[in-house]
C-alpha cells in the first residue's frame, strides 16, 4: 500500500493512515462489442466517455454504453459508405441518443483517399487530413474546409496521429509496414522497431496515457502497448484477425482505455481499461493507557 502521509494524535490515541490512488501496471479486458455486419472502419469516444461509436462498411454508426457494454443506438445513412466523401457534422449528445447536423461536405478526391483525420490547434478549430496513396499530409480548417497548407512525406500513409503536445506525428508506413515518428508537421522519420504489418494493410497507431506511449494495432490479432521513451513493448493485448482501427481515451475517473475494432471474422471490438485503485483510509483506534 503506498502512503500518502501518515498522521499520529497522541492527544486522541489515534492513528490514521491514508493510502493514494495507483494504476495497474497492465491493461485488463473490459469486454467485446459485437453488432457490426461489416469489417469496422473507425471508433471514437465521447467526451464524457459514456459512449463509444463504431463504425464499419456496413454504413451503420453503432452507440455503445462504455459502463455495461450495452446497445444504446445503431445510426444510419446510406451516404456513408463513400468513404472518398469527407463530410463534417455537428454532434449534441444528449442523454442516450445523439442528433448530427452536416456543416459542410468535401467531394471525392480525385488524387488519393483520405487516410485518417485529426482535430488540433486552439479551440480544435483546424483538421488534420493524410491521404493514402501521394502521402500528403494537409490542414483544413474545421469550420469553413478551406485548405490552409500542405505538406508531402516520402510514403503512402496508412495511418496518422498527433501528441498530445502537437509536436510529434505518428505515422503507418504503407509501403514498408512499419510504423514511424516525425517532428510535425514534418520529416524525417523514425521507425519504431518490433512492430511490423507483412501485408500492405492499414493499421493505426495512437498515442495514450497523455503521450507516454504508443497504442499500435496489427493484422495478426494483436494490440501493442510502446514506451514512447524507450521504444519498448510494454504489453500485448490479444484481439483477433486484423486489428486496424484504435482508440483511447482517459476517464474523469482516471482510469485508461483503449478500443480496438477487428476486420475479419466477426468483426469485433474490444475494450480494455487500466484502472486506478483507491485503497480505502485505513484508520485504526488504539487505548492507551499510562500508569502514574
Amino acid at each position: 500500500m503506498a502512503l500518502a502521509s501518515v498522521s499520529i494524535s497522541f492527544s486522541l490515541s489515534t492513528l490514521l493512515l491514508t493510502s493514494a490512488p495507483f494504476q495497474t501496471s497492465e491493461y485488463k479486458l473490459q469486454g467485446d462489442l459485437r453488432g457490426s455486419k461489416g469489417p469496422v472502419s473507425t471508433v471514437t469516444l465521447t467526451n464524457n466517455l459514456s459512449m463509444v461509436l463504431i463504425g464499419g462498411d456496413d454504413g451503420h454508426v453503432h452507440v455503445y454504453s462504455t459502463k455495461d457494454l450495452s446497445s444504446l443506438q445503431t445510426l444510419y445513412n446510406k451516404m456513408w459508405g463513400k468513404v472518398t466523401t469527407l463530410t463534417c457534422l455537428t454532434i449534441n449528445a444528449a442523454g442516450n441518443k445523439v442528433d448530427m447536423t452536416e456543416l459542410w461536405v468535401i467531394p471525392p478526391m480525385a488524387d488519393a483517399i483520405s487516410a485518417s483525420l485529426k482535430f488540433f490547434g486552439a479551440g480544435s478549430q483546424n483538421i488534420l487530413l493524410t491521404k493514402i496513396e501521394n502521402g500528403k499530409i494537409l490542414c483544413i480548417d474545421a469550420q469553413t474546409s478551406n485548405q490552409l497548407w500542405q505538406k508531402h512525406l516520402t510514403s503512402a500513409i496508412g495511418h496518422a496521429a498527433l501528441s498530445p503536445g502537437k509536436d510529434l506525428l505518428f505515422t503507418h508506413n504503407l509501403t514498408q509496414g512499419h510504423f514511424q515518428l516525425h517532428q510535425f508537421p514534418g520529416t524525417p522519420a523514425k521507425a519504431i522497431p518490433g512492430i511490423t504489418s507483412t501485408q500492405h494493410r492499414i493499421i493505426q497507431g495512437v498515442f495514450a496515457e497523455e503521450g507516454k506511449i504508443i497504442v499500435c494495432s496489427s493484422n495478426h490479432g494483436m494490440v501493442y502497448m510502446v514506451d514512447m521513451a524507450t521504444q519498448e513493448i510494454l504489453q500485448k493485448l490479444s484481439g483477433s484477425g486484423l486489428m486496424q482501427v484504435i482508440a483511447v481515451a482517459k476517464h474523469e475517473d482516471e482510469y485508461d482505455m483503449i478500443v480496438g475494432g477487428s476486420s475479419l471474422g466477426g468483426f469485433e471490438v474490444y475494450m480494455w481499461v487500466k484502472e486506478v485503485h483507491s485503497s480505502d483510509s485505513l484508520s485504526s483506534l488504539l487505548m492507551c493507557s499510562y500508569a502514574a
